[in-house]
């Protein structure tokens, strides 16, 4: 029986996304033929901190037809033998703490990207795949895939590590230890000790320790503050595996030195939640202002002795400060946001019965009205929704719609996907509401790439053909209103078979629905209405407005009169052979809609 090695996942998720930095490896530390059994050591058991950057390259074409719709940006991690492995160097996206295993290791996924969870992605051969996928499906070498992880200097949204057996099964006081260390060194280095163990952790100057965290079996030990500002850690009667986590990036002021500790952040906040919540911040500074549910940001800013600073960007409802070189302080945030009128329409409340929805009304679309639900979430997972030209990710689940997005008119409410099914609403217009109203959805929504037609009106002769092509999209199916008109077949070339109107639907795998209109100008006739002909003697007809491979269908009144088609396919000529004086008369069905008549006169 196999477990992950576990490590306080709270501890090490502030840590690695609290660090501005990346991670490097110490070579210093010595070797341990037992590292690699480490479910949540993500390179060498002692870190240090190094200034680097990961080198971001261009996206394979491969990983962008694999998610069309999604813009990434990837730094190549290596050769994993007739492949290429790629990390997308992004933000993320969910703070879920949960385990994926591929073949031997153990990834624990704290912060999870979109649209692939790990972020890491295999190209070959033509094609990307995710990396579960490449390893269900080419059986990639997962050894080689951990090697090239390890060996980057990347902050990654996952820790990953083999497998171990069960302690059990390990020898008796012989425990592992882990060092999560930034801006510190450890005085104690070993990675396997017995019943006791001791170090001291100092920072690395010019720098002072933020915490130390010390755990053995996922309990927290105490350690003891030295008076130089270093920390001692003391630990009798190990029964397990001891993790330290240790941050210093705070630079230390002396009497000889104009350094600051920092420069003091106020917070003036109503109605709203900010990510930073420090009093003290240095160099830069970084926060998201969220609004309370149910309410909307009115007024927001950051200033510096009444100077605005820094810059401001909205998403979805939210606002992000940034302050660059922070100086001159004190830095002073300010927000507020006000409730949003609630006003719950009785045909919402008769569309769910059971359910109490409180819904806020965004505005007119048409003669409708578009409301949005304000409450909390109920799910968190991605589920993308298509609508016309735009595409809904909804990251947080209402209940008992997804989007929380209704419309209401003539008496009756609909969610917004049954409104543009059933009622066609006016998309465009409904997109201007969402993103006029300042409210912090459960989704974000943008336009895509219109899908159309290369044509959307066609105008033909009988037996003329015209291919019609989509651009931006992938088609399911095309079908034709009146099959008496015209036709089409899969590859989308219409063909005109009789004189009217019609309209060739194309339906898109996505389940958008094109229209070209098709007018067929002119009907099937023959070149002749009436023929004479000698006995013995052929005479010629052509059947004009034919179409190709849609054969002519005749018969005669009188079988004294011998006729036949031209023995070639697509033939379109009749050749009329009398064979008894006499008359008849001689029906020809022209592309299976059309049936003609020619009277034939035999002397």
């Amino acid at each position: 029986m196999k477990k992950l090695l576990s490590i306080t996942s709270l501890c090490l998720a502030l840590l690695m996304i609290s660090f501005s930095t990346v991670f490097a490896v110490d070579n210093s530390t010595p070797s341990n033929s037992d590292k690699s059994q480490n479910a949540n050591q993500t390179m060498n058991n002692t870190m240090g901190i190094v200034n680097t950057e990961p080198t971001k390259v261009d996206t394979p074409k491969e990983l962008q037809e694999l998610y069309p719709n999604t813009n990434f940006t990837v730094t190549k991690l290596g050769e994993v033998g007739e492949y290429s492995l790629y990390y997308n160097v992004t933000h993320y996206y969910q703070f879920l703490d949960y385990n994926v295993t591929i073949g031997e290791y153990i990834f624990n996924c704290f912060a999870q990207q979109k649209p692939y969870d790990l972020g890491l992605y295999v190209v070959g051969n033509g094609k990307a795949y995710t990396l579960i996928d490449a390893y269900n499906e080419l059986k990639i070498d997962m050894d080689t895939v951990y090697s090239l992880i390890t060996s980057k200097y990347i902050n990654y949204n996952f820790t990953v590590g083999k497998s171990i057996p069960d302690v059990t099964t390990q020898p008796s006081g012989n425990h592992n230890v882990y060092y999560y260390l930034k801006g510190a060194t450890s005085s104690n280095n070993e990675t396997t000790v017995g019943n006791h163990y001791n170090t001291v952790i100092k920072p690395n100057s010019p720098y002072e320790i933020d915490y130390v965290v010390v755990t053995v079996n996922n309990k927290e030990k105490e350690v003891t503050k030295n008076s130089d500002g270093s920390y001692t850690v003391d630990l009798d009667n190990v029964d397990g595996d001891i993790n330290i986590f240790a941050s210093a990036t705070r630079e230390k002021a002396t009497e000889f030195s104009t350094a600051r500790v920092g420069w003091h952040v106020n917070y003036n906040l109503s109605n709203v939640e900010s990510s930073n919540t420090t009093d003290d911040a240095w160099m830069n500074y970084r926060t998201v202002i969220t609004p309370k549910t149910g309410y909307v940001i009115t007024n927001i800013s950051a200033k510096i002795h009444g100077k605005d600073v820094g810059k401001i960007t909205k998403k979805n409802g939210t606002y992000e400060i940034f302050v660059e070189c922070l100086q001159g302080g004190p830095l002073v945030i300010k927000a507020e946001a006000k409730s949003v009128k609630i006003d719950t329409p009785k045909e919402i409340d008769k569309l769910y019965p059971n359910l109490i929805l409180s819904v806020a009304n965004l505005g007119k679309v048409g003669k409708y009205d578009l409301y949005y639900k304000i409450s909390d979430y109920y799910n968190f997972s991605n589920k993308n929704i298509r609508m016309g030209n735009y595409m809904f990710n909804c990251y947080q689940q209402h209940t008992p719609y997804d989007l929380g997005l209704y419309v209401v008119g003539n008496g009756k409410a609909y969610t917004l996907k049954d409104a543009y099914d059933k009622l066609n609403i006016n998309m465009d217009a409904v997109y201007s509401l969402i993103n006029k109203t300042n409210l912090h959805y459960n989704f974000t929504v943008v336009k895509i790439a219109q899908e159309k037609l290369s044509a959307t009106n066609v105008s033909l002769k009988s037996g003329a053909t015209k291919t019609i092509k989509v651009l931006n999209g992938k088609v399911k199916s095309y079908k034709v209103v009146n099959s008496k008109v015209a036709k089409v077949n899969s590859k989308g070339v219409v063909t005109a078979l009789n004189k009217g109107k019609t309209t060739v639907i194309v339906t898109l795998k996505d389940g958008n629905k094109l229209n070209c209109k098709v007018n067929v100008t002119t009907a099937p006739k023959l070149s002749k209405s009436t023929v004479n002909v000698k006995v013995g003697k052929t005479v010629k007809v052509k059947a004009l407005g034919k179409a190709k491979n849609i054969a002519l269908k005749w018969t005669v009144s009188n079988k004294n009169v011998n006729t036949s088609i031209a023995k070639m396919i697509g033939a379109s000529v009749l050749n009329i052979k009398g064979v008894k004086k006499g008359k008849t008369t001689l029906k020809v069905k022209v592309n299976n809609v059309k049936t003609l008549t020619l009277k034939v006169n035999v002397k």
